[in-house]
């Protein structure tokens, strides 16, 4: 049984309006209820009664021309996806047409029902993994707020004014996080021992001036008037400026502190156990897209994870480096299943495209809480020791090690492994490439452990 799908189709010639409407009729997967709009007015509202599951539009209408239309259709409701019906090609405008939102785009000249249905069927589903993602963020956020210990946010580099403070608030301070969030009814500065505040501030301030995380133990006057000891860690929020704009941290009670030291760990365990799962489906929705790179974020993971054992990282890194890779390539999401499955040599606009997907998995992933700097380690993996990388063409002194790792991994199983566009090149071309360029693309030291992991043969795929 087909199911139900609200579709707007956005188009001021009535032929084609008809011609749509009967393509779209033939769809195996969806019985679609069809609305028509001429005008981006009528669009607008229509969609404002908030009843509409897929868009397709005519950029050019009486009442607006070009991209404007898809942005104005963007602003009125960005979470429905949009596939934009065009007369008018080019790579260029392709590019620019995705870029601003839309999640397929068709060449009017082109259209047929199997590939009108199919890229109405892909950007319908690609939303609802879209969804799912978000809901998977929420559901970790839930949970850390009803952690025990207290995770917080607060503006500027000092716990003046909290932005964000978790339920777990009120059992360390005897305050309520609405008491503390906004200092509404008490800031937490104030709460702070009288004799610790000042070591508190130059502990902040020494982290801050050295970009490092901090963490150290203090006294705080509890609600009742009682003193508890604290321990605290967390880091600064930086702009593009390298300004502190925020603090992010974790509290926890120490007063007993066998008891806390348990209660944190569990909470963790539970933290790590519910990323997992996120992860798990994160990884599921990128292989499920693109069957020519299936299983290649859990090869990858697999390697990762070897090198990272043998450089004697500790455990808990070990396991954030391991989830990162098994999501590494979540950005592609974004990029038309055309692109990532053409059997062709990618023309640079396409390849273009397929590099925003280090960016677009960063702006996914920061979205989620978690022990590890997932969405950095994402952002940084095409980043290369020479600054030659994407997508901010960094030096390695300011790559994370985890992103090194992830990098070298990455090149490894990508060159062992057939590609849309190639035959598998083999694993001593990849370690070939890697032994060529340690030191000058790759970390010297990460890179030689990888070798030495698959010439010693302690690890294969």
């Amino acid at each position: 049984m087909r199911a139900a799908k609200n579709i707007l189709v956005v188009e001021d010639h009535f032929p084609a309006i008809n011609l749509v409407s009967d393509m779209l009729r033939e769809s195996p997967h969806y019985a679609f209820n069809v609305s028509m709009a001429t005008t981006l007015k009528e669009a607008i509202e229509v969609i404002s009664h908030g009843d509409i599951d897929i868009i397709l539009l005519d950029l050019n209408l009486p009442d607006s021309k070009g991209l404007d239309t898809l942005r104005w259709i963007r602003e009125e409701n960005g979470d429905v996806p949009v596939v934009v019906l065009t007369g008018e090609y080019s790579e260029e405008k392709g590019v620019e047409i995705i870029q601003h939102g839309a999640q397929e785009y068709i060449l009017k000249t082109e259209c047929d029902s199997s590939h009108l249905n199919r890229s109405v069927r892909y950007a319908i589903e690609r939303k609802k993994a879209e969804r799912g993602i978000s809901e998977n963020g929420d559901k970790v956020a839930s949970m850390i707020s009803h952690i025990p210990g207290m995770f917080y946010r607060s503006k500027g580099h000092n716990h003046d004014i909290m932005d964000f403070v978790s339920e777990g608030c009120s059992g360390i301070t005897g305050y309520s996080a609405d008491d503390i969030k906004g200092s509404r009814r008490v800031a937490f500065n104030s709460i702070i021992h009288p004799e610790d505040r000042d070591t508190v501030r130059k502990e902040i301030e020494t982290a801050i001036r050295a970009k490092k995380a901090f963490q150290f133990f203090y006294r705080i006057i509890c609600a009742n008037g009682s003193e508890k000891w604290i321990w605290e860690q967390g880091n600064g929020i930086y702009d593009s400026r390298g300004k502190a704009t925020a603090l992010e941290g974790f509290v926890s009670d120490i007063t007993q502190q066998k008891k806390a030291e348990d209660e944190m760990e569990e909470s963790y365990k539970k933290l790590a156990e519910t990323l997992e799962d996120t992860v798990n489906v994160l990884a599921a929705t990128v292989d499920a897209r693109d069957q020519y790179t299936a299983g290649h974020q859990k090869r990858v993971a697999q390697l990762s994870f070897a090198i990272a054992k043998k450089m004697d990282l500790d455990d808990n890194r070990v396991c954030g480096i391991y989830m990162t890779a098994l999501i590494h390539d979540i950005g592609k999401i974004h990029v038309p299943i055309n692109i990532l499955i053409n059997p062709r040599t990618l023309t640079e606009l396409e390849m273009n495209m397929i590099r925003t997907h280090s960016t677009v998995g960063y702006d996914i992933l920061k979205k989620i809480n978690s022990p590890w700097p997932i969405a950095k380690i994402v952002l940084q993996h095409h980043e290369r020791m020479d600054g030659s990388g994407y997508p901010n063409g960094i030096p390695g002194s300011k790559i994370l090690l985890e992103a090194k790792i992830l990098a070298i991994a990455d090149v490894i199983e990508a060159m062992a492994s057939n590609r849309p566009y190639r035959p598998a090149l083999g694993i001593d071309a990849a370690l070939a490439e890697v032994q060529k360029n340690k030191g000058l693309l790759y970390d010297k030291a990460v890179a030689g452990v990888c070798l030495e992991l698959f010439q010693k043969k302690k690890f294969s795929f």
